[in-house]
Formats: structure tokens, sequence, C-alpha cells
């Protein structure tokens, strides 16, 4: 049975904030390594990398494409199984 009172909602929004900053790092560390990775380690790093980012996005997809939804079972059910 559900509470008869509302919830009150409440929002989030220094997580946003710290997710976005989080992106945004993230993504300029990247772009860096990107431009800075062949002067400090070598030629093929470009290569490398978008062959692990490439491999990355692949590996996600097809992970979420096999997820399955998590099985909820009632009081009902579980007193049926004993």
């Amino acid at each position: 049975r559900l509470p008869s009172k509302r919830f009150n909602s409440h929002s989030h929004g220094y997580l946003i904030v710290g997710s976005v900053l989080s992106t945004v790092t993230m993504g300029t560390l990247l772009v860096a390594f990107l431009v800075f990775g062949p002067k400090a380690i070598g030629h093929g790093i470009d290569q490398t990398v978008i062959l692990l980012l490439g491999a990355g996005v692949l590996f996600a997809w097809r992970a979420g494409r096999k997820a399955k939804l998590p099985f909820i079972f009632s009081a009902p059910q579980a007193a049926d199984s004993q």
C-alpha cells in the first residue's frame, strides 16, 4: 500500500554540475593527449587510442543490447515457493 502523503521532489543540481565538470575535464584531457601524445610517446599513439575508444564503444553497445531487466518478485510469489 502506498503512503497517503506525497513526497517532496528534490533535485540534485550539484551532481549535474559535477558531472558536467568531470565530462569537460576528461574530454579536455583526451584532446590534449591526442594532440601532444605523438610528440611525447610516438607517432602510432593516435591510431591506438582511436582503436581502443572504438572497441570500448562497440563493447558498450553490445553489452547494452544484452542487458536484461532485473527480476522483482513480490511476497506472494515468495510464499508460494516455500
